[in-house]
């Protein structure tokens, strides 16, 4: 019988993900890169963006999504030139579209129009006189031929005017044009050679599908050497080598693709990647290092870094740094020489012992990928990733960390992950670390998210107490100092980390030492701040709801007067101060009812979570090491539930009847093989607490019909298992 769990749905509606089910992150994007990551159109629709932001300021964000704001700005400086250009290109754009548009064809009025703009834009291109926006009419010019299909007038104007456009990207996004009109024209060998000098890999990857292959790098090889084809060529297959490693021996995404090769290779192709297996890599090995010892290349640094990171992934990783160190030596485009030492950094932890001169090194590595990722994504401030973050992130978190861990150096460990997320983070939508976030802009506190929180939130406190003294010290190792310098170092963090992590563990008093020295204006940053200021944990939760909007979560929605936390703590030990020293029998009930009351709030199923986690989901449970306070609810409830009061008694019953930790149901849903009907069944579990507890409800309400409040009388779950208790008894 097929079968569709409620559990598992909320299972992936709770789990922490980009998408939509939960899968963490890799670091183990495509290592070899010879091209500009997105050096297609995308790439140039960054630089064209950049060019409208250098004219209208930072509020642009696309030429798309700025159009109106451009041509403001154009206008209110008097601008004539930039206008008439501007609204030109709008109107053009505006065609372009419907063509883009594969579910609704143009009408034959559309494409009338679509002529006679494109028309325009060409007589306006040939009209303009200027020099300054010369370049942005060429390139005009040549996009409407390509949309009216005229590509030997695109290559004739190409070859007698465009090539003389000053560069830059409109230059460069004219060239890919020409390629594409040569590509339609004949010219095949030429265009591709266009593409492979760009890096406009989906170009490519449609030009040369029959040659991405070791007997294809061969073939291009033996007739032109030197071929920019190639540099696609071997960039592809070492990454399609690491794609085949990932899916076939590391089991990336088994879950979703599939034990089977036709799985398999059917994801490879959706992906436009082929598998390369071990004997054809280590072919491929022998042939780059061939190529790269034969004089023939212009390029040996290429192919002795593809050998080199062929290695690496074969696990051979003395091998791959000794080539890859000589690959820097060799010749090459500066980007060829970039690759070949950011895999050699990579290599190089896989090897290299944790010195004093190694941590020097890593230091210099650490400044030149600054230098590299801020080039390789000119113009972006936050949230950009490339090559070199790649690099990095790839070195630290699956490699370096785990070396320090070994090591022994736990903290040293902790606190290189601690500046990976600073730099990485969530830092677009952080206001602490976005300085030009607006404020009506979505805000989003990642301090709280990532490797590094889930390494401190998972710390024994002894542990997080130790990192908190090494976070004030000053390590002899230069990398540590220099890691320690880029860690987030707020006490207000770490303090509320250490009195959460104890309260979690029931030790409100060692709490009380950290929460105090909280400021509550910092714990009005975090974003579950509006639950600290519209939940009390006073209010007893099975008799009120206590709602919070989930648009109301995220930092600076509220402002803090004191610490919730804090004060719960205080409230708690004065109670079970009271209650130990109670003599009195119905006192110690009372005050076992408030306290039931806080601690089943402060735990995972109570509405005052964030009393002691920083977030919740709906397959929570007790973590090790933390006390489990659902339980020490409960037994103070079994004790209240003793009261000779009528009030305190009724409230006690319903409330241990109200917690669902073991579960008097089970609702699921199945499909009936007659009706092929998904349908609602649930499963009775006579054995658990919970049903037990309904049954004291149930009895207490019978014996006492008229005086139960409204809160027992019409409970709708009462009613269902009285329902379900009825059908059971009436079995034969």
């Amino acid at each position: 019988m097929k079968r569709f769990s409620a559990v598992s749905l909320l299972l992936l509606l709770a789990l922490k993900a980009l998408a939509c089910i939960n899968e963490e992150p890799t670091y183990n994007n495509y290592l070899y890169s010879v091209y500009l990551r997105d050096n297609g159109t995308y790439c140039l629709s960054c630089r064209f963006d950049e060019f409208w932001r250098q004219y209208a300021g930072p509020e642009v964000y696309t030429y798309e999504g700025s159009k109106d704001l451009i041509l403001r700005t154009a206008r209110r400086r008097g601008d004539r030139e930039m206008v008439a250009y501007l609204q030109q290109l709008n109107r053009f754009l505006e065609v372009c579209g419907w063509q883009k548009e594969a579910w609704d064809y143009p009408s034959k009025a559309m494409r009338q129009r679509c002529q006679a703009v494109c028309n325009q834009s060409v007589a306006a291109a040939r009209g303009y006189r200027g020099t300054r926006l010369q370049p942005q009419y060429r390139l005009m010019l040549m996009r409407a031929n390509c949309l009216m299909g005229r590509f030997q007038a695109n290559k004739d104007y190409w070859e007698r005017t465009g090539r003389l456009t000053r560069a830059g990207a409109y230059r460069d996004a004219m060239l890919n044009l020409y390629a594409g009109s040569l590509l339609r024209l004949g010219f095949k060998s030429r265009a591709i050679d266009i593409y492979a000098a760009q890096g406009d890999v989906p170009s490519l990857q449609y030009c040369v599908s029959k040659y991405r292959n070791l007997a294809g790098i061969k073939a291009v090889y033996g007739t032109r050497p030197n071929s920019p084809t190639l540099w696609y060529l071997v960039q592809d297959f070492v990454n399609n080598a690491q794609e085949t490693q990932d899916i076939y021996r590391n089991h990336y995404r088994e879950w979703m693709i599939g034990t089977d090769d036709s799985s398999r290779i059917g994801y490879m192709n959706e992906i436009n990647a082929r598998p390369v297996f071990e004997k054809e890599v280590r072919g491929m090995i022998a042939f780059a290092n061939q190529v790269a010892a034969s004089g023939r290349t212009q390029w040996p640094a290429m192919w002795k870094s593809a050998a080199g990171c062929l290695h690496y992934l074969l696990g051979d990783y003395a091998t791959a740094v000794a080539e890859l160190r000589d690959a820097m030596t060799l010749d090459g485009t500066q980007r060829m020489k970039d690759n070949a030492r950011a895999i050699y950094l990579v290599a190089s932890a896989k090897t290299a012992r944790l010195t004093p001169a190694y941590s020097s090194f890593l230091i210099r590595e650490f400044e030149w990928l600054n230098d590299k990722e801020r080039a390789d994504s000119p113009g972006q401030q936050t949230g950009f990733s490339n090559h070199y973050t790649d690099i990095r992130q790839r070195m630290v978190y699956r490699t370096l960390v785990d070396r320090y861990r070994a090591a022994g150096r736990l903290n040293a460990a902790t606190a290189l992950l601690g500046m990976m997320e600073e730099r990485y983070n969530g830092t677009e939508f952080n206001p602490r670390k976005n300085k030009n976030l607006k404020p009506d802009e979505w805000h989003w506190n990642s301090d709280y998210r990532g490797q590094y929180f889930d390494c401190i939130d998972s710390m024994r406190p002894e542990a997080l107490r130790s990192y908190m003294d090494y976070l004030q010290s000053e390590p002899a190792d230069t990398l540590e100092r220099y890691v320690l310098a880029r860690v987030y170092r707020d006490p207000n963090y770490y303090r509320d980390l250490m009195g959460t992590k104890l309260m979690a563990r029931g030790r409100w008093a060692e709490a009380m030492t950290y929460l105090r020295q909280v400021s509550p204006s910092y714990l009005s940053t975090e974003n579950i701040a509006p639950y600290m200021a519209r939940r009390d944990y006073k209010v007893e939760p099975w008799l009120h709801r206590q709602p919070v909007p989930w648009n109301y979560e995220g930092p600076g929605k509220v402002q803090l007067q004191d610490n919730p936390r804090l004060s719960f703590c205080r409230d708690i030990t004065q109670l079970q101060s009271q209650y130990s020293l109670a003599r009195d029998a119905e006192t110690r009930r009372l005050l076992a009812y408030r306290l039931a009351t806080l601690t089943f709030q402060a735990s995972y199923l109570g509405q005052c979570w964030w009393l002691t986690h920083y977030a919740k989901t709906n397959i929570d449970s007790v973590r090790p090491q933390e006390r489990d306070l659902v339980a020490d609810a409960l037994l103070y409830l079994n004790e209240s539930a003793k009261s000779s009061t009528f009030d305190l008694q009724q409230r006690s019953l319903y409330a241990l009847a109200y917690i669902g930790d073991d579960p008097w149901r089970i609702d699921d849903w199945l499909i009936n093989p007659k009706t092929d009907e998904w349908e609602e069944v649930h499963a009775v579990r006579p054995a658990s607490r919970q049903y037990k507890a309904l049954g004291r409800l149930a009895d207490f309400a019978a014996r006492h019909p008229a005086a139960v409040a409204p809160y027992v009388s019409r409970c709708d779950v009462l009613r269902q298992f009285l329902a379900q208790r009825l059908d059971t008894n009436q079995l034969p």
